[in-house]
């Protein structure tokens, strides 16, 4: 797992880097969301991650039920 999210780091920070820089001409703007972005993605898949695990689950035996479950709330 940590292979991955090294190269998908290893890929998204130049392209996060040349498509901020070609958008605002700025390299120090670019760069700095280059940096910055990444980490907040990792926040939020953290947190987002964390919510699921702790969200009640509820079973729905067929499709019917549950689409009636979905309705009364």
């Amino acid at each position: 797992m940590m292979n991955k999210a090294l190269s998908v780091g290893v890929i998204h920070f130049p392209l996060v880097f040349a498509i901020t820089w070609i958008l605002t001409a700025d390299p120090v703007l670019a760069g700095l969301l280059a940096l910055v972005e990444p980490l907040v993605t990792l926040f939020a898949y953290h947190l987002h991650g964390r919510l699921q695990r702790e969200a009640p689950r509820t079973h729905c035996p067929g499709p019917q039920s549950c689409m009636r479950m979905r309705q009364s709330h």
